[in-house]
């Protein structure tokens, strides 16, 4: 009777660490196909962009905005100075 419980139950854990095994496959299955899905064409795209794509015209104009939009303070620079208004126009 204790044996066939035991069995019982070391089969039962068996099965529980089978379905356990299985939800964490799913999940890492889910996890390497969003990586693939949508990380990876994104890398690639990148890739090309900043190796091939610089022999472009359109793609270094598109990679100056991405550069603008990430650090637009880099590029502001200031050709006219700033001069107070009494400086240019007199007191009177």
């Amino acid at each position: 009777m204790v044996r066939h419980t035991t069995e019982i139950i070391s089969s039962e854990n068996r099965t529980i660490r089978q379905t356990n095994s299985e939800i964490l496959k799913k999940a890492l299955y889910r996890k390497v196909r969003y990586l693939f899905k949508h990380l990876f064409p994104t890398q690639m795209a990148c890739l090309y962009l900043f190796t091939i794509g610089l022999s472009r015209k359109k793609y270094r104009a598109l990679i100056y905005d991405i550069w603008m939009m990430v650090c637009p303070r880099l590029f502001k620079r200031r050709f006219i100075p700033s001069v107070a208004i009494t400086a240019l126009v007199s007191n009177t």
